[in-house]
């Protein structure tokens, strides 16, 4: 019986990397760097310090670890509270999730001020119950107890979730410890798993995923 939904963020709820990959060649031009979109791969599992410390070991720049950091966090806190959007359908099966009496807990890379900012705006807020930020509990998506930690604060076992996301080294973490999930399709991704959707539409519409999610 389903008593939590665990989502993540970028690229999952929004369409995020699209946005993200212009202004990696903003911040590189800010720092006199020519930008490529081969490093997309190279930046996309990483959060935002890991970031600014990639940059500072790769290259010869002058700025700090921390300059690079404060730039970067400008850039996406503008985006974040304007433009950022939802993917299809992302806000109402947070509100069918809630209607169902399910914990919607967020499960992030992200800092919390850039996942608070696009989902006041886009009407996400009212349905989130807590939102976990590796960046801010200093622990990563790759850290089976980063989500152990999660489940354990709400009384959780690892099969009373669901999983969404898009990012399979995380998607693999949670198989790992016995939660069913569901991979998020994008532009940026090209996943293998059993169930997967491209828009939470979807999760009305596919036979196999509303039985997952106990409709049927």
């Amino acid at each position: 019986m389903i008593r939590a939904i665990f989502f993540d963020f970028d690229d999952t709820l929004t369409h995020t990397l699209r946005i993200v990959e212009g202004l990696f060649e903003i911040l590189f031009d800010q720092l006199h760097l020519e930008w490529k979109s081969d490093y997309m791969p190279i930046m996309i599992p990483k959060k935002v310090s890991e970031i600014s410390q990639y940059i500072k070991t790769t290259y010869t720049i002058n700025q700090t670890k921390e300059e690079i950091e404060s730039m970067f966090m400008t850039l996406l806190e503008d985006q974040y509270r304007y433009n950022i959007p939802e993917r299809q359908g992302a806000k109402r099966f947070l509100q069918f999730c809630h209607e169902r009496g399910w914990k919607i807990i967020i499960y992030t890379s992200s800092p919390i001020i850039n996942v608070e900012l696009a989902s006041n705006r886009l009407g996400f807020i009212s349905y989130i119950d807590s939102i976990y930020s590796a960046e801010q509990l200093h622990s990563s998506k790759g850290n089976p107890e980063f989500l152990l930690n999660a489940l354990r604060e709400y009384n959780l076992k690892t099969e009373d979730i669901l999983f969404f996301e898009d990012s399979q080294y995380s998607l693999d973490v949670a198989k790992q410890l016995g939660i069913q999930v569901i991979g998020v399709q994008g532009e940026y991704n090209d996943l293998k798993e059993e169930y997967m959707i491209s828009n939470f539409d979807e999760c009305f519409e596919l036979e196999e995923i509303r039985k997952l999610l106990e409709m049927d």
